[in-house]
């Protein structure tokens, strides 16, 4: 699996969030790192203990930063936020049981949905400040 570079077209503009953006693409990348490790069935653990975290914080910053700034589409962040935790705790549930192992769709997966995510809905967020600050400019 290839790793992601945060650059500056995944940029939404609010630096916070950037930030908090490229650390989840930190932890992606240390998961494809990982997939080609012998004996990495603890760190693939583990890493998956820290997306999950991980997520929650940034998702409840991201949300609050939402409500705070009366953002229009809150409402579909929560539930795309709400699937993503669920599907990242769905995977690592199987993976603790044993019931499969960290595979190329599961990488896919996260990969896919980081990228699509902040480029499309986290997107609007950024604009959204920005149009704020122009008109109170």
């Amino acid at each position: 699996m290839e790793t992601i570079q945060f650059s500056d077209e995944l940029r939404i503009g609010i630096e916070d969030l950037d930030s908090h953006h490229q650390h989840l693409f930190r932890l992606f990348n240390s998961f494809c790192y990982s997939f080609a490790e012998v004996g990495r069935r603890e760190r693939i653990g583990l890493l998956l203990d820290e997306m999950i975290d991980y997520a929650t914080y940034h998702f409840s910053l991201e949300e609050g930063w939402m409500e705070a700034n009366s953002f229009p589409d809150l409402c579909e962040h929560r539930l795309q936020h709400g699937k993503f935790t669920a599907r990242v705790v769905e995977i690592q549930r199987d993976f603790t049981d044993g019931k499969n192992n960290l595979s190329l769709e599961i990488m896919s997966f996260l990969k896919n949905w980081l990228i699509s995510h902040i480029t499309g809905l986290d997107r609007d967020i950024g604009l959204f400040e920005k149009r704020g600050r122009i008109r109170g400019a």
